[in-house]
């Protein structure tokens, strides 16, 4: 009982403290949720200096003197979204490049690169996001058609996953690349003796590291428009995975010079220049940057049959994928983390490749971890291995709607019994009771709201399938909330700072049309964002 009085009393002398001074900012007329450990509804909530100081009922707004008053007229409060995966800096470094997701055949393809190469003066043709998924035929085509439009402009076309990439001959004679050239991790495709122009995973840096980087302003003006967007679909903080040294530098000098507001908490790529730049220090943290892990890939894409599986692909007789490095060099630079105090995160999707992985995990974490090492994707996995999680305290980064775009032809992947054991978001939620939840963009759309459906309902944003898609692996509609808030926070430690409306935390907020948590289906399909604030201010309004 003594606790208690002392608690509510410490309660009451914090909310008088509240009332007798002046806040910047005074939210009310609405739902206001805080997403703390009761997952609290409040009515009012305070901010001062850009940081959260009470949340609670309407007598919050007694004695209050506020600069400025926010009435939600009915509207619902939710922490800003975070998602726990995405390429902010690569995405950003595309913005001089073409986007193919559009396109509905190769030849559809190949016309818009002819008209975007004869609108932009770069040597190198760039394009991204093709999916043969969505062409028709769907049949993956070769180099001659762009050598036959494109003789002496290099280009490359990288697949919506970023794990394959179709170059004509100008960029395979630029790289060096020639028939007998090995890469390990990546492979040049050949067919009847001859290349492609096929290029898969490790293969492609190749290729990419003969392109002219980007100059300061040019990354400024990608970073700036992908945060604008990320901004109007209610983000307000990310995790960029597999952060390159130059792209780590364009973001330093748009933070330093102020002209980039959106927090951004990085996982290295595994580079010579950032293992000897960060590797012997602690990890790096402000109000804006926070480099806390390095990332490793372990495997490809299941799309382009790259992900690492146990058994072979149903659609490709004895191919199982593969590692993008041999097991030993893997361990070696899980290893070189486990020495220092980053995270290790690892890529894997197929199942073998996440046997690899929580077996080396296994090998270098103590069984009452606290370092949150995670594994990305997690997208096939063995009933056996998913205990694995728990009992090490191996964090699974899933992204919902892989699930959504996969679904059309994962089961010709992987056949209908191991379809089972893949996208188990509920499964491995209930492994450590939490798990982070992002989009993987540009893979998929920077849309949270479209992780929130595809998690709880298991649709796209069409509600197809009908029924959802294997719903017994659907979260509740308060974990897949957590997922992109708390739970996105506390698997890169920065749930000291956001995630929840919490006295002391960050103002970073959004407010939607509807109530996402108990309005109908139908109406979570079509929620808008009215407006987003980051530290108390706004930065997007509808």
């Amino acid at each position: 009982m003594l606790k208690q009085f002392l608690a509510y009393s410490f309660l009451i002398l914090t909310f008088s403290a509240c009332q007798n001074k002046s806040v910047d900012l005074l939210v009310h007329g609405g739902k206001i949720y805080t997403v703390d450990e009761g997952f609290q509804v409040h009515d009012v909530m305070l901010i001062r200096d850009g940081k959260i100081i009470a949340t609670g009922g309407r007598s919050l707004m007694q004695n209050v003197q506020a600069k400025d008053i926010l009435d939600l007229k009915g509207a619902s409060v939710y922490p800003g979204f975070i998602d726990a995966h995405c390429h902010f800096t690569g995405y950003a470094m595309d913005y001089f490049k073409l986007d193919l997701h559009e396109s509905r055949s190769f030849l559809e393809a190949v016309d818009l690169m002819k008209k975007f190469a004869a609108e932009n003066p770069r040597q190198w043709i760039e394009a991204r996001n093709w999916d043969e998924h969505l062409w028709t035929p769907q049949t993956m085509p070769d180099k001659k058609s762009l050598d036959l439009h494109f003789p002496d402009r290099p280009v490359i076309m990288l697949r919506v996953d970023g794990h394959v990439a179709l170059c004509n001959q100008k960029a395979l004679d630029l790289a060096g690349i020639q028939k007998q050239t090995k890469v390990p991790g990546g492979q040049f495709e050949i067919k009847n003796d001859q290349l492609t122009g096929f290029v898969f995973d490790a293969a492609i840096a190749e290729i990419q590291n003969k392109i002219p980087p980007l100059n300061d302003t040019e990354a400024l003006l990608g970073m700036q428009d992908l945060e604008q967007k990320c901004f109007a679909f209610g983000l307000t903080s990310l995790t960029d995975c597999w952060v390159k040294s130059t792209d780590l530098s364009h973001l330093q000098k748009a933070f330093q010079s102020k002209q980039l507001r959106i927090p951004v908490t990085c996982m290295l790529e595994m580079s010579r220049e950032n293992i000897q730049n960060w590797m012997h220090q602690e990890p790096y943290q402000d109000d804006q940057l926070h480099i806390a892990g390095f990332k490793i890939f372990s495997d490809g894409a299941l799309g382009s049959r790259g992900a690492c599986l146990h058994e072979p692909y149903l659609d490709q007789a004895a191919h199982f994928g593969q590692l993008s490095y041999p097991q030993d060099s893997l361990e070696q630079m899980i290893a070189r983390i486990a020495k220092s105090s980053y995270q290790c995160c690892v890529h894997a999707i197929g199942d073998s490749a996440v046997s690899s992985i929580l077996k080396m995990y296994q090998k270098y974490l103590p069984a009452s971890n606290q370092r949150r090492w995670r594994i990305e994707h997690a997208q096939v996995i063995l009933p056996s291995d998913t205990t694995i999680f728990r009992q090490w305290n191996i964090i699974p980064s899933v992204q919902p709607t892989h699930a959504m775009s996969d679904m059309a032809w994962a089961e010709k992947r992987l056949g209908a019994m191991r379809l089972q054991n893949a996208y188990l978001l509920n499964t491995l939620k209930n492994q450590l009771g939490w798990m982070p939840l992002g989009t993987d963009f540009p893979v998929e759309s920077p849309d949270p709201l479209k992780t929130f459906v595809a998690a709880v309902f298991r649709k796209n944003i069409s509600g197809i399938p009908q029924g959802g898609f294997q719903i017994k692996e659907a979260l509740s509609r308060e974990d897949a909330l957590r997922g992109m808030t708390i739970w996105a926070a506390k698997a890169s430690f920065d749930e000291k700072y956001r995630g929840s409306l919490k006295p002391g935390k960050w103002a970073d907020f959004v407010i939607l049309d509807t109530d996402i948590m108990e309005a109908p289906e139908k109406d979570v399909m079509q929620t808008k964002v009215l407006a987003t604030y980051s530290k108390g201010q706004v930065v997007f309004r509808k």
